[in-house]
């Protein structure tokens, strides 16, 4: 009997310690997987500035181009020609004024354009505030921004929509985020922790509980993209 208690005493030592040793290893394995998890955040955190820098240096390169939205399209047409009358009309300038600040037109989704490696276009800047038209067809004429910025934006979705319907005027910020002025203050909002704040602070004054809804879907580039002048 003494021996039998013995032995049945010896092995729940053994579990016991076998017990305490998977103790050990899963505290051991839950740190490294909270230092692995750490890490991970880091590297993403990384990763994320890195994408925001080379599509901010897109960004600046595509100040050189701008996009042109609603001229008539011809068989064998010759776009850059077309522009360049167009914008000379309407700015009132000489077309070889035009013609020195265009480097290249082309027409987006064409052939010619899916197959080429097209530099950027620049086309000058003017104060005029009619609104551009060619061959008596309104144009609208946008700045290109990166997908990854546009991308971004989709937080900010809900908000720029309760501020459009009180005509209030905001501005896109780069990387991300909206300014704008609301009771004689300037605000600039660049994450959800900040929006959020700033909608329950004034969320009764600016009508209607919006922002815990999904945003719209993103929109297609051009609608995207800025307008510039």
């Amino acid at each position: 009997m003494e021996k039998e208690s013995q032995t049945m005493t010896s092995r729940l030592n053994k579990q016991e310690e076998t017990l305490k040793k998977h103790v050990e290893d899963c505290k051991d394995y839950k740190k490294n997987y909270e230092s692995t998890k750490e890490e991970m955040m880091k590297i993403r955190e990384t990763q994320e500035a890195i994408w925001d820098s080379l599509a901010m240096q897109e960004l600046r390169q595509n100040d050189l181009t701008l996009r042109v939205r609603g001229l008539k399209e011809y068989q064998d047409e010759n776009v850059e020609i077309t522009l360049i009358k167009g914008i000379a009309e309407w700015m009132q300038l000489k077309e070889e004024d035009v013609s020195i600040c265009i480097d290249r037109a082309f027409r987006l989704r064409s052939k010619q354009a899916r197959n080429g490696s097209w530099p950027g276009d620049k086309i000058m800047q003017h104060k005029k505030q009619e609104k551009p038209r060619i061959e008596g067809k309104e144009i609208i004429i946008m700045r290109e921004v990166p997908p990854r910025l546009l991308r971004k934006r989709s937080k900010y979705k809900p908000l720029t929509e309760v501020l459009k319907r009180n005509n209030i005027l905001f501005k896109w910020e780069f990387p991300e985020g909206i300014s704008f002025t609301y009771k004689q203050s300037r605000k600039k909002l660049t994450s959800e922790f900040e929006i959020e704040k700033f909608w329950r602070k004034y969320e009764k004054h600016l009508g209607g509980s919006v922002l815990g809804k999904k945003g719209d879907k993103e929109e297609s580039d051009a609608e995207e993209s800025e307008k510039g002048t």
